[in-house]
């Protein structure tokens, strides 16, 4: 009888639990599917394929992007600070930045090869050279990003070498 109960407890129980669902999305930088009836391509980028089995009728691919799924690209749009240059690179121990007309406040953001703030310098408005010091940093390659309030912005890839 106990034996009974328990089961009945637990098909009652299992009745009102809900499970999760998966619905067809992919988020990704890019990636799109094309079909004209009679063939399909789809992909995505950074999305890999692990195996793919047909038999006449079916096929069926294994891996992250299935067909039918609704694509959504993310673009990142950057408004770009012109007339700027970033001099020498490589760079041993100074390196300039010279603005071609009057700049407004800038931020000058310096990271290293893993992505972490390294430097971070305020360069005011009406500058028309400015220089950083590199010399205590190590060997290797830096992002150098400068940046306005107004959101203009410019990426520099910045060489450091010892010479």
């Amino acid at each position: 009888m106990k034996k009974l109960t328990s089961i009945i407890a637990l098909v009652g129980a299992s009745v009102g639990l809900h499970a999760q669902s998966i619905t067809p999305d992919v988020v990704a930088s890019a990636g799109t599917h094309f079909s004209n009836g009679t063939t399909q391509l789809s992909w995505t980028i950074g999305e890999p394929v692990i195996a793919t089995h047909d038999n006449g009728t079916n096929i069926l691919t294994q891996g992250f992007h299935q067909t039918l799924l609704t694509v959504t690209g993310i673009r990142e749009t950057e408004a770009v600070l012109e007339g700027v240059s970033v001099y020498p690179n490589p760079v041993d121990y100074l390196l300039n930045i010279k603005f071609d007309a009057k700049s407004d406040d800038v931020s000058a953001i310096l990271f290293d090869a893993a992505g972490r703030m390294v430097s971070s310098e305020q360069i005011n408005s009406g500058t028309s050279q400015h220089q950083l010091d590199l010399g205590g940093f190590a060997n290797g390659t830096y992002l150098l990003r400068l940046m306005t309030e107004e959101g203009l912005q410019a990426s520099f890839n910045i060489q450091k070498v010892q010479q």
